[in-house]
């Protein structure tokens, strides 16, 4: 019997999220099962990142989708909407001369990303082989992310916390709609429990692991950091990340605390940083009690972390008790610098909060936990059972 034949659709292979999703997803795959591919709609450069490693694992990569469709609806929107008839009429007849014949072979279509499905929308009659992976939260998008779904099309949505579930249900396609729960995950058969590494003695180091942009909830942490300092706690903020520094100086020197924060540059390896930084702690930012990539790979090394909470209608005890007391997380600045003056003051309490949360990253985010049960529902809809 063939092996059903599998795409995977994202957006382009450069370090981010949603590209690191698809290659711990592409990695884990039982290929003796599976005849897996990749379509990409950005231009692939031979040193992306994870283009390098997908070469690595034998995976064939296409790419075929127009760049310009995805940039009209995403960041011109009131002229797409203007021109959307004209639009839609030259990337359909575009689309399925590039992409009809292709999408054809597969039996299965994983879309990775609510935006990468649209650019196939208008090339598939129906959704019946289509999976979409939604990697980013409503209030991500600068516009209405479910607008563009066609009402009456059958959509399967793989979604990593339940309050998606709820995004999706106010929109107009909600009744044919069904949820299948697939967390965020990677590997960490290889993850040591680093949380030895955390130095207990002033001065304490706070490490962050954020993208520096202007997006990016980095004003809550700054905040939090000087109402640490302003306790009298002998602390440095250590920040790694790609981006601009002085997108935060202006901040950083209304709060005082310029001689105590540094920004470190992008590091190629958490572990390393983890194991030879000397850092006493971790602050990372949830979603209530949703953990993302790197706060997932701290955790996965026991190093001891408290949250900041971009979920402000949760509320702390509530993710603790989701959680079972394995993720601290505030949402108000005080509360995460009196939760870490007291974590500081207690170097076995501090450790033991990194093995807490080793323990839960390895139950909710492990893919060997959950691998299993996405390739029997790749399996049903390709056989026409799901």
């Amino acid at each position: 019997m063939a092996r059903p034949r599998v795409l995977f659709v994202i957006g382009h292979l450069v370090q981010s999220g949603a590209e690191r999703f698809t290659y711990e997803v592409l990695r884990a795959i039982d290929r003796e099962k599976f005849d897996v591919a990749l379509l990409t709609k950005g231009r692939i450069r031979p040193n992306d990142f994870y283009y390098r490693k997908i070469q690595d694992l034998g995976i064939p990569v296409h790419r075929r989708l127009p760049l310009w469709y995805s940039r009209l609806q995403r960041h011109a929107r009131p002229f797409y909407l203007a021109l959307r008839p004209l639009i839609d009429v030259v990337y359909r007849l575009y689309a399925k001369w590039r992409l009809g014949k292709l999408l054809e072979q597969y039996d299965v279509i994983n879309a990775i990303q609510l935006e990468n499905y649209y650019a196939l929308q208008p090339v598939l009659k129906d959704n019946e082989k289509v999976i979409t992976y939604l990697m980013a939260h409503r209030f991500q998008y600068n516009y209405e992310p479910f607008d563009d779904a066609i009402v009456g099309r059958r959509y399967r949505f793989a979604i990593f916390d339940p309050i998606m579930r709820e995004e999706y249900d106010q929109s107009p396609i909600a009744s044919t709609a069904e949820e299948i729960h697939f967390p965020l995950v990677i590997d960490l058969s290889a993850a040591t429990d680093l949380s030895q590494y955390a130095r207990v003695e002033p001065p304490y180091r706070i490490g962050v692991f954020v993208r520096l942009a202007p997006d990016r909830p980095l004003a809550g942490i700054l905040k939090a950091f000087a109402a640490l300092r302003a306790k009298g706690a002998d602390a440095e903020l250590w920040l790694y990340g790609r981006g601009n520094p002085e997108l935060f100086a202006k901040q950083i020197d209304e709060l005082g605390i310029r001689d105590r924060v540094s920004f470190r540059g992008h590091t190629t390896s958490i572990e390393k940083t983890l194991r030879e930084d000397g850092l006493s702690m971790v602050w990372m930012t949830s979603y209530g009690p949703v953990i993302a990539y790197a706060s997932i790979e701290v955790g996965g090394y026991g190093f001891p972390t408290i949250f900041w909470n971009q979920h402000g209608t949760v509320t702390a005890d509530q993710i603790r008790e989701q959680t079972n007391g394995a993720i601290e997380s505030y949402f108000d600045p005080g509360a995460l610098a009196n939760a870490t003056y007291a974590a500081l003051q207690d170097p076995q309490t501090l450790r033991e909060r990194g093995k807490r949360l080793r323990a839960h990253v390895m139950q909710r985010n492990h893919i060997a936990g959950f691998i299993r049960g996405l390739e029997e529902k790749i399996a049903g809809v390709a056989a026409g059972r799901a």
